[in-house]
């Protein structure tokens, strides 16, 4: 799961499918109601620091504030709503206790409103997941905290041993760069690229893509003289999938390294009216990093308008 995308694309209709259709809580995503939005409740308060720890020194995560979950089987699943009756006071105080709910900091986290009527509605928290931990739960807990499954849990001893030794973990990012079209509607290109968002080096850096038709990987690589970002590396007979790779090659922290290119197949489209949404699966790993996996759309209307 890419949780920057989803916190991205979570809108009103998301929460509101979310109840409808009993959405579980898991490993990335939690609930959470409100005693109100000043946070002066105690409760409200841990929960906001046991999210923080839990989720930063695990995967990372996301809490969705106005919803409530109840017990269904063995897991929370949405099934309510208390909305949230000042948005905007409710944005004040993250940012006031995110500073201060755990220890170290946690980089990055962001929050968001989603109004379903004037100031009133829902509040959305990200918590990345985090290399410089571990990370207490303040604001009274004084404890560290993971996230397993829909829950998060005390951390035992050789777990919070375990992480202090941890090495910093690249993140690399799926990336893609529209070019602008020399010629016709038809002659674009689009760099496919990966970006190392993590605090680690991306040692042998890998990415697999699968593209749909009429699209394929562009006839002279990425600079017009048949070169790429990483070795073309070959797949399984009848695959369809483009693989790239190098084991002696790293991408630093803070670096976008282009791949590959695409463009559409010669011939096969002939107005731009027909031109399809470009969708690319792709798969990215390193060394220190698990493959993630996902897919990436770029509607046909971005590709006709850049230029």
């Amino acid at each position: 799961m890419d949780i920057f995308r989803t916190y991205n694309d979570i809108n009103l209709n998301t929460i509101e499918n979310y109840i409808r259709e009993g959405q579980e809580e898991n490993l990335f995503l939690d609930f959470k109601l409100l005693t109100n939005e000043e946070f002066a409740q105690k409760d409200d308060r841990k929960n906001l620091a046991i999210a923080l720890s839990g989720f930063a020194n695990s995967e990372g995560g996301i809490i969705v504030w106005g919803v409530d979950a109840r017990k269904k089987g063995a897991v929370d699943v949405a099934c309510g709503k208390i909305e949230i009756e000042n948005l905007s006071l409710l944005l004040s105080k993250l940012n006031t206790y995110t500073g201060d709910a755990a220890d170290p900091l946690v980089e990055g986290v962001l929050h968001k409103k989603i109004p379903s009527s004037g100031d009133k509605g829902f509040g959305v928290t990200l918590i990345p997941w985090s290399d410089s931990g571990p990370h207490m739960a303040k604001l009274g807990e004084n404890r560290y905290f993971k996230r397993s499954g829909d829950s998060f849990y005390v951390m035992e001893h050789f777990d919070i041993e375990d992480m202090f030794g941890r090495r910093k973990k690249p993140k690399l990012v799926f990336k893609t760069k529209i070019l602008a079209r020399v010629g016709d509607d038809l002659n674009f290109r689009v760099i496919v690229a990966l970006e190392n968002m993590g605090r680690g080096v991306a040692k042998s850096p890998f990415l697999e893509i699968n593209l749909n038709f009429p699209y394929n990987i562009a006839d002279y690589g990425l600079d017009g003289n048949g070169s790429f970002g990483l070795a073309v590396l070959p797949s399984s007979l009848g695959s369809t999938s483009h693989k790239y790779g190098a084991s002696g090659r790293v991408i630093h922290p803070g670096v976008v390294h282009d791949v590959t290119a695409v463009q559409l197949i010669r011939g096969s489209v002939q107005e731009p009216t027909k031109i399809p949404d470009l969708v690319i699966n792709y798969k990215i790993a390193a060394e220190d990093m698990r493959m993630v996996e996902d897919v990436e759309t770029i509607p046909a209307q971005d590709l006709l308008t850049v230029r």
